[in-house]
């Protein structure tokens, strides 16, 4: 899906639009005052993203009204920390819209964005930390990068016996994937080179 201001662009182009009413369908350009919130709808074109919003803190009404103005823009939607009962009522006016209910995360990916450079491993030590991970994933997708998700390093590694770090255990989980000879790690706990398989 075209941004809103490529077709308003092509319009012009087409002649489908004069140019004075080009400015008038351009007046929120770069930002859009909503009186609650200035959206910057440049920012995809400067930054290759679109604005993310965080829901904390603002009433279900501020999020549709700001999240309406992302989607009419033709930009990807991401609202972050929105409680499961709050999307519920969102969704009744954006029905597009999608829930991760780990994350806490709004999403509708209206295009398929830019891809990103390499791959991201989003790595918790523990369960407490998979909300937040669900997050990073959920972001990542939205702007278009790889990503794999890799949770509970801590338990699948370590035993009484041997108490490993965040750092060591997902480095051994990286090391046996991807059958890598050695590690070179430069964690205080673990602090020299190893050839052996954990």
């Amino acid at each position: 899906m075209k941004s809103y201001l490529e077709k308003i662009l092509q319009k012009v182009h087409k002649g489908e639009l004069a140019p004075d009413e080009a400015v008038k369908e351009l007046k929120s350009y770069p930002y859009e005052d909503l009186g609650i919130a200035k959206i910057d709808h440049h920012r995809e074109l400067r930054r290759g993203f679109p604005e993310i919003v965080l829901g904390l803190g603002k009433t279900r009404e501020q999020i549709i009204k700001i999240s309406q103005s992302i989607i009419r823009n033709g930009s990807n939607l991401l609202v972050t920390k929105v409680e499961p009962e709050d999307y519920q009522n969102i969704k009744k006016d954006i029905p597009e819209a999608q829930y991760n209910t780990m994350a806490k995360t709004i999403y509708y990916k209206i295009k398929t964005p830019p891809p990103g450079s390499g791959k991201i491993a989003i790595i918790t030590a523990g369960t407490s930390d998979i909300p937040i991970a669900e997050e990073a994933a959920v972001t990542c997708d939205i702007l278009g990068n790889d990503y794999e998700k890799i949770y509970d390093v801590l338990t699948k590694y370590c035993t009484s016996k041997r108490l490993l770090s965040f750092v060591d255990a997902s480095l051994i989980y990286m090391y046996n994937k991807h059958n890598a000879e050695y590690i070179l790690s430069f964690d205080s706990h673990f602090d020299n080179i190893t050839n052996r398989k954990f």
